[in-house]
């Protein structure tokens, strides 16, 4: 992942959710990219991510530990990002908005 910020071709990076509880990743971050957060209310976000989802995540698989780690990571992600995008509708809705 730090070697695709550091290149000068600027591609998108889709990251895990938990990238910006990694030091290194948020100061890549900061230093050599825009990050954009596409901002959800907690019950979309596990709903994309969870196991009816084709993109499942196992740590998604608990309600309770994916209500803890969302919500301790708000901050975090606000701190890091240059853009925040409500993005609650479906996502090709969410991109034609913007």
């Amino acid at each position: 992942m730090l070697a695709l910020l550091a290149r000068d071709d600027a591609p998108v990076v889709a990251l895990g959710g938990g990238a910006v509880t990694r030091a290194r990743i948020v100061e890549a971050l900061r230093d050599q990219a825009t990050t954009v957060w596409l901002e959800v209310d907690v019950e979309t976000a596990r709903a994309r991510v969870g196991e009816a989802s084709a993109h499942a995540r196992p740590l998604a698989a608990d309600p309770a530990g994916f209500r803890e780690r969302f919500a301790a990571r708000q901050a975090l992600y606000a701190g890091v990002a240059d853009v925040a995008v409500v993005a609650a509708a479906a996502p090709a809705a969410v991109v034609e908005a913007c």
